[in-house]
């Protein structure tokens, strides 16, 4: 069983070095967000635990880009993760494909020191959560490896901004 300490190393993996960056991990109950935040400030880490969230879902050539939303005052902190259903075994990703998950669990990382700052779950609609999963299942078929997909992902991110995904989607409030 895994344990996840505030003010603690992150249990699950090492990947902090010194930069800003995202990441997904598929899990039984969906998945997870792992951001790593070099010197997260206290608003960074309070807008996490509490502060208003919204979620969206964008796609595009079969890969799905969950966008996430917290609003610090006037400000919007946005970013996003993708999801590559071939960074996981053939038997796994159809377990993973057809499980009912609907969980995110979010968790913000300190980027220079892999500390656990500060964590979140939310629970996505059902419908949001099926469209992830539908999309997946289109990314399985469309793409031979991960590396294929990556490099799609890459194509995307060179064109489009976050901010033209959050304009081009409906952004979903959570409800606490």
């Amino acid at each position: 069983m895994v344990v996840f300490d505030l003010g603690k190393p992150f249990p699950l993996h090492n990947k902090a070095n010194g930069s800003e960056f995202c990441r997904c991990q598929l899990t039984d109950s969906f998945f997870n967000i792992c951001y790593y935040l070099p010197n997260p400030s206290e608003q960074d880490i309070k807008a996490w635990r509490s502060g208003p969230i919204e979620y969206g879902i964008f796609e595009s050539q079969n890969i799905p880009f969950f966008l996430t939303s917290f609003k610090m005052g006037r400000t919007q902190w946005v970013f996003d993760v993708t999801i590559n259903v071939h960074l996981i075994a053939d038997d796994m990703a159809d377990i993973w494909l057809n499980t009912e998950g609907q969980n995110v669990l979010l968790f913000l990382i300190n980027g220079h020191t892999n500390i656990l700052e500060s964590f979140r779950l939310i629970r996505l609609q059902k419908a949001d959560a099926n469209k992830i999963k539908d999309v997946c299942v289109a990314q399985d078929y469309a793409y031979e490896n991960a590396t294929a997909v990556d490099l799609t992902i890459t194509k995307i991110t060179n064109s489009l901004t976050i901010g033209d995904m959050v304009s081009r989607v409906k952004m979903r409030e959570v409800k606490n």
